[in-house]
């Protein structure tokens, strides 16, 4: 028996519709095919980015608005988010350019996490509360302090100086240790948030050569000197030169077997099948996808109006659903909160959340997106295995499947098309007929 969950453009939202029971009259549907006895990649979990942005409207809200936001991403009953992505130094998304440093002190000395006191580390302790246990922490760097730069500024590119790749390592070692000084271990770090970017805010360009020359050479060493376990992941940018990338950064026998896995975000490429490109040339390396949102940073993008709009979901669920078909083990959102502008941000590169706050009306919003992810976060939990699914439907239909520890199959089905689709269910030898209704997103849960 199957029960069937649905949210549709018209307004149902994680809607109990029934269960459905096996049959063996097998009409001349569409066919979805599962099959439990072929097995992928394991499922890491969700999450979402604590900026500074987020942290800052989340102390907007009264503290039952904050609690109930906090328990619909992270509580038991909620998301069950276990991931959260945080920043080293600042990002575009907040109030402006700060590092840990008293200036440019090449020494680190004044070395302090004292700015993350008001930021990162409260939400993260309330958000452990909430969970139950520790999250697992991903940290990534916008731009290393101005001074160790070419450019002398955190913002527009710029690259580390060669004189600075040890102090860079450095500084990688102090912000671990000193996170794990307020009892919080960061369990994942990228070398560079989007290394190929020069952003008009915190950004700093890394060739692949000069990844795996840090990571070899500085990195490495450092973290084994002060016996930190903290996995590194690389690239963490884009899909479409996610295989150039890895194979350039990887090619080197020693970097590949200190690099735990390569991040990616959404932006620009829809290239999913460049994923199993890179699992297949690199089995043993964990793909996590570390950001994506809608963006709007210039009107044209999204107009205003548009904000929130179903399509916005779709986006999510189809990103999620291709990524999990081709070897992704684990997806973090950005932004877990934003404003009404879809800020703070301090260069007004805005973007939409899945949860929003209306600082003037003082109310919660929550997009469609919360509701699309909802459907993969709420029923696969971690250390389910992907399984094999296929289907005949050849336009806007997506599907995915998982095999959760529990050994019950959950199936998350996206009709993106207009029209409803009546489709034949083969799950475990079984047949089910469903409806797939128009513009809608669906889980199918054994029971």
């Amino acid at each position: 028996m199957l029960k069937l969950i649905r949210s549709t453009k018209c307004g149902e939202r994680l809607k109990e519709i029934g269960k459905l029971n096996a049959t063996k009259e097998v009409k001349s549907n569409r066919f979805l095919i599962v099959d439990e006895k072929i097995t992928y990649q394991t499922h890491a979990g969700f999450g979402g980015a604590l900026t500074e942005a987020t942290t800052s409207v989340l102390n907007k809200m009264s503290q039952a608005q904050k609690e109930s936001v906090l328990a619909a991403y992270f509580g038991k009953n909620g998301l069950n988010y276990n991931l959260a992505r945080i920043t080293i130094n600042s990002s575009d998304f907040g109030y402006g350019n700060y590092d840990y440093l008293d200036g440019a002190d090449a020494s680190l000395e004044s070395f302090t996490l004292k700015n993350e006191e008001t930021r990162a580390i409260p939400a993260i302790k309330e958000v452990n509360k909430i969970h139950g246990e520790k999250i697992k922490l991903f940290a990534s760097p916008w731009s290393p302090p101005a001074f160790m730069k070419t450019t002398k500024t955190m913002n527009e590119g710029g690259k580390l100086l060669p004189e600075h790749y040890s102090t860079w390592a450095k500084y990688f070692a102090l912000y671990l240790k000193g996170m794990e000084s307020y009892d919080l271990k960061v369990d994942y770090i990228s070398i560079q948030n989007e290394p190929e970017a020069k952003q008009r805010w915190e950004s700093c360009l890394w060739t692949a050569e000069e990844e795996a020359l840090f990571i070899r050479d500085y990195l490495v060493p450092e973290l084994k000197a002060h016996k930190l376990d903290t996995k590194i992941f690389i690239w963490d940018h884009n899909r479409d030169e996610i295989v150039r990338r890895a194979r350039i950064t990887l090619g080197d026998p020693e970097v590949r077997k200190h690099v735990y896995g390569i991040a990616y975000h959404w932006y620009v490429s829809d290239a999913h099948h460049h994923l199993s490109i890179v699992h297949n040339l690199f089995p043993e390396k964990h793909l996590y996808f570390t950001e994506g949102c809608v963006e709007m940073a210039n009107k044209v993008l999204v107009p205003l109006g548009e904000m929130g709009s179903w399509k916005h979901g779709e986006t999510y669920g189809r990103n999620i659903i291709n990524d999990f078909n081709n070897y992704n083990e684990a997806f973090i959102d950005w932004n877990l909160v934003l404003d009404e502008r879809g800020g703070p941000n301090h260069v007004n590169n805005f973007c939409e959340a899945p949860v929003m706050f209306d600082t003037k009306r003082k109310e919660v919003v929550y997009n469609p997106s919360f509701y699309f992810i909802s459907h993969f976060a709420k029923y696969i939990e971690v250390g389910a295995k992907r399984l094999y699914t296929a289907h005949d439907i050849e336009q806007k239909f997506y599907a995915c499947s998982y095999l959760n520890p529990d050994n019950k199959i959950v199936t998350i089905i996206q009709n993106e098309s207009d029209d409803d689709v009546s489709v034949t269910l083969n799950i475990r030898d079984k047949s089910y007929i469903a409806l797939f209704k128009g513009r809608s997103i669906n889980t199918l849960v054994e029971v």
